[in-house]
């Protein structure tokens, strides 16, 4: 037998089981065929034997009435505490975009053009200008959307974030007061482009002036203003617009009119008619007295001198239309134009004939241009995007004009 020295006291690296097993190994405790008592549950004349760490779920509770409880479903999630995150992520209800808010009440093409609702901005022009072409005005629409919107990109793999800007949008403004569209094109850009038109046709450019001039109208039908003022002088610049292309089309006209001298005097002559600036109607009429001599009018180009002269010319101008008087005298016509300057009269659009005073004619309801009758119905030549004639309740550019 091993002393206790030799064995060291070694308790700790023996295991459990084993002590227990040989502390009964001497003292006559051998194994007895019983039942261990711990393992049985009296109940009554039944002894129900159960297993170690199981319990009968069947019979859990049936005496005391623990049924099943019918709760509300708001219950059944249980509350996370402050310093836990909630499991599920509800997310918020959406709201109405912005851009749909423009529309809800907007009479005025431009917003819904900006909002882009084209359809309706399209309708809008029709029943209020007339407007059928919608050619010229489909870079319009797109310009008016993009910049009335910013554009936010987030991932890679995410779509970009489309922003409504709202006119004069500040971080103190309420989130519940939704402003109007914040439009890419203003009436101040439009003076510009009248200046650089202005410039053009000083120049002798009259294509580039044409260009800029449509430009002009075809831009103004989706233009907002703040101010009955404003409207008036939108108003205007159609009218000054308008008297420009026709007679810069008719200036084109004559340039390609080579072979045709009498028609050439007569779309001169028409061109003086036009309600221009100063410096272009003297332009125009010394460009009128110097073909209408040419081509042996010499009664006409005398009065083309005298309203040059009437006109305030520059030096070489006043003398140039003194010389022509005096070279004219008493001389006649040559050729009969069709042309009576003693007769008012307005430029057809179309044909370019004199339409006198007195005579039918029908006109553009968004432009105002004058037409012989049988234009009716027809896309206007002078804005290119109205129809002659068509009914049309008239221009709207400001919220004072629905007031």
């Amino acid at each position: 037998m091993r002393g206790i020295v030799e064995g060291g006291l070694d308790i700790s690296g023996r295991p459990a089981h084993d002590e227990e097993e040989a502390s009964g190994a001497d003292w006559g405790d051998e194994d007895m065929d019983l039942v261990d008592v711990e393992r049985i549950i009296p109940n009554g004349d039944i002894d129900v034997e159960v297993d170690d760490g199981e319990v009968d779920d069947e019979n859990d509770g049936a005496g005391w009435d623990l049924e099943d409880l019918e709760l509300p479903p708001e219950v059944e999630t249980p509350v996370a505490s402050g310093s836990t995150r909630a499991s599920v992520f509800v997310s918020p209800t959406q709201g109405m975009p912005v851009s749909q808010i423009w529309i809800q009440k907007s009479s005025l093409a431009g917003e819904h053009a900006a909002a882009g609702n084209f359809d309706m901005a399209m309708r809008l022009l029709n029943r209020q200008l007339g407007i059928q072409n919608f050619a010229p005005l489909k870079h319009i629409f797109m310009e008016l959307q993009m910049g009335s919107h910013t554009y936010l990109p987030p991932f890679p793999t995410a779509p970009v974030i489309s922003i409504a800007v709202e006119k004069g949008w500040t971080e103190s403004a309420s989130p519940n007061v939704r402003g109007p569209p914040s439009l890419v094109f203003k009436f101040l850009q439009m003076d510009e482009k009248l200046k650089a038109a202005y410039k053009a046709t000083t120049e002798g450019k009259f294509p580039e002036a044409l260009r800029l001039f449509l430009n002009i109208l075809h831009t103004i039908p989706v233009l907002v203003v703040d101010s009955r003022r404003e409207v008036d002088e939108v108003k205007e610049l159609i009218e000054i617009s308008k008297e420009y292309v026709v007679g810069l089309k008719m200036e084109v006209k004559r340039k390609e009119t080579r072979d045709d001298p009498i028609r050439q005097q007569e779309l001169a002559a028409y061109f003086t008619n036009c309600k221009l600036q100063k410096i272009h109607t003297r332009l125009v009429l010394s460009s009128a007295m110097t073909i209408c001599f040419k081509g042996g009018n010499y009664t006409t180009a005398a009065n083309f001198a005298r309203m040059l002269l009437e006109n305030g010319p520059t030096e070489a101008q006043a003398k140039k239309a003194r010389q022509v008087l005096q070279a004219c005298g008493d001389k006649e016509d040559a050729h009969r134009l069709n042309y009576d300057y003693r007769n008012p009269f307005v430029v057809c659009g179309a044909t370019f004939a004199p339409i006198y005073r007195g005579q039918k004619d029908v006109s553009c309801p968004y432009c105002w241009a004058r037409f012989v009758p049988t234009i009716q119905g027809q896309l206007c030549t002078v804005c290119e995007i109205a129809v002659v004639g068509a009914d049309a309740s008239g221009l709207l550019c400001s919220p004072t004009q629905m007031r």
